[in-house]
């Protein structure tokens, strides 16, 4: 699967980048990815769900401070996603630049 994402008026609000996630939830999680009993934080009257709280069901792509794989990404941004479903991985280009994929 292949998906291609403009960042734009994305918050910035835990610089550098922009607070956004891409990627890909597991099968196991259909259904569930709205369930607060899924989540570990709480943002005002949101509930915010990521895979990297440790429930090890996908892979993602975080834009700001708090991620560890890419460059942090900014409004304005071009992004490719590749999931191969079959070898579960998912890789990532950044304004044309490719960056290994997760597994």
């Amino acid at each position: 699967r292949h998906a291609t994402i403009r960042v734009d008026s994305v918050a910035q609000d835990q610089a550098p980048g922009v607070s956004l996630a891409l990627g890909v939830l597991y099968g196991s999680l259909e259904g569930r990815v709205n369930d607060p009993a899924m989540s570990k934080v709480t943002c005002g009257s949101e509930v915010h769900w990521s895979v990297w709280y440790g429930h090890s069901q996908g892979k993602e792509y975080l834009g700001n401070k708090l991620g560890s794989f890419g460059p942090r990404l900014f409004n304005g941004d071009i992004v490719s996603m590749l999931a191969d479903v079959g070898l579960q991985r998912v890789g990532f280009a950044v304004n044309g630049v490719c960056y290994e994929a997760l597994t």
